[in-house]
């Protein structure tokens, strides 16, 4: 009886412990640990006011002991972090719809006097929404957010909100012999969101079908994601996949998603989310540094069904890293070729499928930001050579 009485103080005081240190900001990577002792880990990267931000990772391969929960506690525990989520959108004359979906608590500022907490959201969401509402699960009471910064390539997006929640307390994925990620295929997980739109928050179990599973998220561009056969909705977006072993989170669940027949049981790893949101919140420009968003389109130039004469740009977005601010590409122009920084040797083109291998394929390993390339271009009949500075590319919502 009296070693029960003990067992249970411990467990009470590590659940404590664990919720106490609350975590967030974000961090270059999850960090390696010198022990495999199930202690957790407290890391304190700084705000923009210069504060601190508990950010908790937890070691250990086995913490179900560490913690001595039942499913039913841990489900418990992890709910605490995740809330629900809704967006209004105005159609400008009155009229307001509604999405749901669902968020993880990252962690809150190290201020006992400051109440604010720090909420990770689908990027989709955000896009156009006049406001962002945060739900505590079954609570009714609307909780306003200020928006902190995206990462549209990641679907990933910071809120914070002036009251101080639990923090999700983050796994610590290893790594293998290349020091790239993996989760075992296979292991039992459950997934935790707003999966109905009720502002409650709905537990599925399943397990890890495929880790590193590659999908494309636009201009050549792919993200690895775990896949999960748990049940996620569109408002499941947002919530969390836990590992059943210890409640950790092992991802962001991203329910925007649908590839083949129907699956969209895609979930961002946790070491990608903690790079991304650690940057948000950190970089002055509340953007992940390095992001550059082509931003034209092309299309063949061709006499009847004849072959292709040239290359012409078909659209060029003003946010694009090759607008250059009117003094870049321009719709119209015919693409003769181009020659990435030093390279003295030009790069001829003759299709609109040539120049997507070369920018979605070919070069993506050179395309940075600040990397100059120069276009030959024809324009209104005459030909010349632009140089432009691939431009670090920062989403702007006119609205939220």
């Amino acid at each position: 009886m009296l070693k029960k009485t003990v067992l249970k103080c411990v467990t009470c005081i590590s659940v404590l412990i664990t919720c106490l240190f609350s975590f967030s900001g974000c961090i270059n990577n999850i960090p390696s640990t010198p022990d495999d002792s199930g202690e957790p880990s407290v890391i304190q990267p700084t705000d923009e006011s210069g504060k601190s931000v508990n950010f908790v990772v937890a070691k250990g391969e086995d913490l179900k002991d560490y913690f001595g929960e039942t499913f039913t506690e841990t489900v418990t525990r992890a709910s605490q972090s995740v809330v629900s989520v809704v967006a209004s959108y105005s159609d400008g004359k009155g009229g307001i719809t509604k999405k749901n979906a669902s968020g993880v608590v990252l962690g809150s500022l190290d201020d006992e006097a400051v109440d604010s907490s720090y909420i990770v959201v689908p990027h989709h969401l955000i896009v156009g929404a006049s406001t962002v509402s945060i739900f505590v699960n079954g609570s009714e009471t609307a909780i306003t957010s200020t928006y902190v910064g995206t990462d549209p390539q990641t679907d990933l997006c910071v809120l914070n909100i002036k009251k101080k929640l639990t923090s999700a307390l983050i796994g610590d994925i290893p790594l293998d012999d290349d020091g790239n990620e993996y989760v075992s295929v296979g292991k039992s997980v459950f997934t935790l969101g707003d999966a109905l739109g009720k502002k409650v928050n709905v537990v599925s179990k399943g397990i890890i079908c495929a880790d590193n599973y590659k999908v494309s998220v636009g201009e050549g561009k792919y993200e690895k994601y775990l896949l999960t056969d748990a049940f996620v909705s569109s408002s499941s977006s947002g919530g969390g996949l836990f590992s059943e072993n210890g409640g950790l989170l092992m991802g962001i669940i991203n329910g925007n998603i649908d590839e083949g027949a129907g699956w969209n049981g895609f979930v961002i790893p946790v070491s990608t989310v903690v790079k991304v949101c650690k940057e948000i919140i950190q970089n002055d420009e509340h953007c992940v540094a390095g992001r550059y968003k082509l931003g034209f389109t092309v299309e063949d130039v061709r006499t009847s069904w004849g072959p292709t004469e040239n290359v012409k740009i078909s659209a060029v977005t003003t946010d694009g890293s090759f607008y250059a601010g009117g003094n870049g590409l321009r719709s119209g122009d015919l693409i003769l070729g181009f020659r990435l920084g030093n390279d003295t040797e030009m790069i001829t083109v003759n299709s609109a499928e040539e120049v997507y291998n070369w920018f979605y394929n070919e070069l993506t390993d050179r395309l940075k930001v600040g990397e100059k390339i120069v276009f030959t271009i024809k324009r209104n009949g005459t030909e010349d050579d632009i140089t432009i500075e691939i431009k670090q590319y920062k989403f702007s919502s006119d609205r939220y």
